[in-house]
């Protein structure tokens, strides 16, 4: 990176990483980041539910980063095996680890939402599965960008069978190779993103997916930024329903209602025309915190 002026655009801003928009970026700009580095909070959330197979070697894979968090915050979503031991275990030896148990269970989505509200103070913010393996220098690439662009980047991956072993083969590349939308690029593992992004996308409208949403409000903010290069292994399970996201292709709403009878039989698809209006008023809100009340 040039000290006099670096330019991000459309292009590379460095090996492996794609941006969406062009920022300039000069001098005194550069050294504010590097203030910033030594004061900024960073925080990753994890959660768990029913993970004790594979947990413990993803939380080991987070406290090797070469940047570690400030902290590593999981909510264990009323387990039936032995996960809530294993994260006492990591919360006993480290301080940076913390748990909430919940008292009853909440789902995915709205567990991820609930540890998202608590870390709100925190510079920038890191999505966790319980069972994939983050390369060491996660933490530290995706922060590189984040610093530049202030939204949200999410990176490649390399796939991993249930039992750990390659597949030779990205996820990129393997959306490539479906035909998927670009829109699926993005995995909720994958992603990190800044406060000021994350306090304008909360709540999540319901009928929405923690990851799809966040990815939904930062491509339409123009800060949805990715980074070619896997910087973490991602576990596809047999039973699980990540591979179907390879085939995902946009879905327009008014081409929706015309398939399923037009606009005589509009009441059949309610619930579609509610999802659209919560997700349009949530991307509003978004949009005016975002750009004019908190920087």
């Amino acid at each position: 990176m040039g000290k006099e002026h670096c330019l991000l655009t459309t292009k590379t801003i460095y090996k492996g990483v794609v941006a969406r928009q062009g920022v300039s970026l000069k001098n005194g700009y550069l050294k504010r980041i590097i203030v910033q580095k030594n004061s900024e909070k960073v925080a990753v959330v994890l959660a768990a539910c029913n993970g004790g197979r594979h947990l413990r070697m993803q939380l080991e894979s987070i406290l090797r980063q070469t940047r570690l968090p400030d902290i590593i915050l999981v909510a264990d979503d009323v387990s039936d095996d032995d996960t809530l031991n294993i994260i006492e275990d990591f919360s006993n030896s480290t301080r940076i680890v913390l748990y909430i148990k919940n008292e009853k269970r909440i789902g995915h989505v709205r567990n991820f939402e609930m540890l998202l509200s608590k870390v709100l103070d925190y510079d920038y913010v890191f999505l966790s599965d319980q069972d994939d393996f983050w390369y060491e220098n996660k933490i530290d690439r995706m922060l590189d960008v984040l610093r530049m662009s202030g939204g949200l980047v999410f990176s490649n991956a390399d796939i991993v069978d249930e039992n750990g072993r390659g597949v030779s083969e990205t996820w990129f590349e393997r959306i490539a190779s479906h035909g998927g939308a670009e829109r699926a690029y993005g995995l909720g593992c994958t992603t990190a993103l800044s406060s000021r992004l994350l306090r304008a996308a909360l709540p999540i409208p319901k009928g929405s997916g923690h990851d799809v949403w966040l990815h939904f409000v930062a491509a339409n903010l123009g800060c949805r930024y990715k980074i070619d290069e896997s910087l973490m292994h991602y576990r596809i399970h047999s039973s699980g329903t990540s591979k179907s996201k390879a085939k995902q292709k946009p879905i327009d709403g008014f081409k929706y209602l015309k398939m399923r009878g037009g606009v005589y039989k509009i009441a059949r698809n309610i619930p579609l025309v509610l999802y659209h209006v919560r997700r349009l008023s949530g991307l509003a809100r978004a949009y005016v915190i975002y750009k004019f009340i908190r920087r």
